[in-house]
């Protein structure tokens, strides 16, 4: 009922808006689409899902109408300019879906649902990082009756349950990678999953970003992300205190984004909500990032273990949808992302740079630690679940 009458709504809109052409008397849509045409599903990684469209029209037909629904990429692209998003079309072996009509019968103002079975992710689709959907709209009416334009689609966007491995940092160590393709740039976005071990101490870094000689480009750049003895997160941004986020944190992932947008503005990220915006003429310097830390150097900063996943360095300001609907992979070919070290490889001795970027961690030369071992200075850990935060290695 409630559908109807959004329709009736819309078609009565449309005659007093457009009184001097015919009374727009009935349309077809996709019944899906009356309380938005975009719907995010969630696969799981053994079963995939199913998605359903469903073809009526406004009031009840005198006669039999058939309608063909197709996938349609100028309908992604689309919606793709419209929310700056980069959703990609699901290739045809993931899915069941292949154009099709159905009948709406007389007397009746409802076709038959159609149902979209979509397999899970393949290895080669979950490590592309690209976001999947499949764009169907309805192209064709055998009756003369037109289309409601705005609600002809419906873009089902899909995230897949990714299951992977993660990388823990143990007390008193970290790595430090000086990147081959430094930024020095006023937008910028730096990214990561990250779970303490333990809380309750002060100054506990896990994250920093540096110029490679800070002795010598002191103050020119700085990112510095920390737990605090109160279960809290801090960040410094260029030697200025950006925010702390109070939490409480717990020994759990969070995902961390901090978006520098160029004109002094800091915006700050948690699990993809935003939790701090800070302005700051400071903010609108360059900031220059040669060499990166996971954990820390120094035993005084680091006394409990932390593990990681998805970590990211972009040179571009990252809008927050693109932060939502990114947390747990990217595609390594993005524009504009200068380092990305999954920490999914749950064996060896490297970590990665996805982008090819070549900034791969040797993590046999590339460790800072006190311990008198390398063999305690790390571990993977497994299994690291995208739609659980709890830390589930055993």
């Amino acid at each position: 009922m409630k559908r109807y009458a959004f329709v009736a709504a819309v078609l009565m809109t449309v005659s007093c808006n457009n009184a001097l052409n015919p009374v727009l008397e009935n349309a077809f849509y996709i019944s899906e689409a009356s309380s938005g045409n975009y719907t995010k599903v969630i696969l799981n990684e053994t079963d995939g899902a199913d998605v359903s469209a469903t073809v009526r029209c406004g009031k009840k037909l005198d006669n039999e109408v058939t309608v063909r629904l197709e996938l349609s990429q100028e309908a992604l692209d689309s919606y793709n300019k419209r929310n700056g998003t980069s959703l990609v079309m699901l290739p045809e072996s993931a899915h069941d879906f292949r154009a099709c009509t159905v009948t709406v019968p007389a007397g009746s103002s409802l076709a038959e649902m159609v149902t979209i079975h979509v397999k899970p992710y393949t290895d080669e689709l979950i490590n592309s990082g690209k976001k999947y959907a499949l764009p169907l709209c309805i192209t064709e009416v055998s009756a003369d009756i037109p289309l409601l334009e705005m609600k002809k689609c419906m873009i089902y966007a899909f995230e897949q349950v990714i299951v992977t491995s993660g990388f823990q940092i143990n007390p008193m160590s970290g790595t430090k990678k000086v990147l081959k393709n430094p930024i020095n740039t006023n937008t910028y976005t730096v990214e990561l999953r990250v779970a303490p071990r333990g809380l309750g101490k002060e100054n506990e870094a896990f994250l920093m970003i540096y110029p490679d000689q800070t002795n010598v480009n002191e103050g020119q750049g700085q990112v510095y992300c920390r737990f605090q003895v109160d279960n809290s997160i801090n960040i410094k941004v260029l030697s200025n205190e950006n925010y702390t986020w109070p939490g409480p944190v717990t020994t759990k992932w969070y995902h961390l984004a901090l978006v520098s947008t160029g004109d002094g503005t800091i915006i700050t990220y948690i699990n993809g909500a935003e939790v701090m915006r800070e302005s700051k003429p400071a903010y609108a310097n360059n900031n220059l990032m040669e060499v990166m830390y996971l954990g820390s150097d120094s035993q005084q900063y680091h006394t409990n273990a932390y593990c990681y996943s998805e970590v990211r360095l972009w040179s571009v300001a990252r809008s927050q949808s693109q932060i939502a609907d990114n947390m747990y992979s990217v595609d390594p070919a993005s524009d504009n992302l200068v380092v990305y070290w999954k920490c999914d490889e749950g064996e060896g001795t490297i970590l990665h740079d996805a982008t090819g970027n070549g900034n791969d961690i040797d993590l046999e030369t590339d460790v800072l630690t006190n311990l008198t071992g390398t063999s305690e200075t790390w571990k993977w850990i497994a299994p690291v679940r995208s739609d659980r935060d709890d830390l589930l290695d055993i």
